[in-house]
């Protein structure tokens, strides 16, 4: 087998601009905890900060041309024995596993690391605690659970918990259920544009 090599080119915030392709700070925890995992495996892994290292992003005319093409929106952009495997967001562990070459399936780390985190995600909705059930669901997405088996999940938790969970709390994973990771409702629309 190839030694499979993992090159991630991203752009940092300067203070300043807002960062294209802003991520949630849990998913690129789980991504980066992910590429130790396959660097500790034998993957050479390369992280390029864009907007420092030019040269990098120049280098490599598959990378240069999609970044030319579609400008910062296209970072962060994850490049897997040269093949492009994400553009504009980071992938999940399972797909980056995978896209190296290595079984995600058979991975007892990241097995062990599912089983917590819904574990913990049930202890959360038992306990009412909102931000912390987000956190829990934004951290199996990162793993890389589909969407569908985490509503799954989410729904099957919240029925075994459902004498405990507080209306509020019930109220809240019903509208992330319904509207996505953000769990709110989408913004009204202003009637002002109609008017335009």
């Amino acid at each position: 087998m190839t030694t499979p090599t993992v090159q991630v080119f991203e752009w940092s915030p300067d203070g300043v601009n807002p960062l294209p392709g802003a991520t949630d700070g849990s998913v690129i925890a789980a991504f980066t905890d992910c590429l130790r995992r396959l660097q500790s495996k034998g993957a050479l892994v390369a992280r390029h900060d864009v907007r420092l290292d030019r040269a990098a992003l120049d280098a490599n005319p598959t990378v240069k041309s999609a970044f030319d093409a579609q400008g910062p929106d296209c970072l962060p952009m994850v490049v897997v024995n040269e093949t492009i495997i994400s553009v504009g967001g980071y992938p999940t562990r399972v797909e980056l596993v995978e896209a190296a070459g290595m079984s995600a399936g058979t991975d007892p780390e990241l097995l062990g690391e599912l089983v917590v985190e819904s574990a913990a995600l049930g202890a959360a909705l038992t306990a009412n605690a909102f931000e912390r059930f987000q956190q829990h669901c934004e951290r199996l997405m990162a793993l890389g659970l589909r969407r569908n088996d985490l509503e799954g999940m989410v729904q099957s938790a919240a029925a075994a918990a459902s004498t405990v969970v507080r209306d509020e709390m019930r109220t809240r994973v019903e509208q992330w259920l319904a509207f996505g990771p953000q769990g709110k409702l989408p913004k009204p629309r202003c009637a002002c544009s109609d008017n335009v």
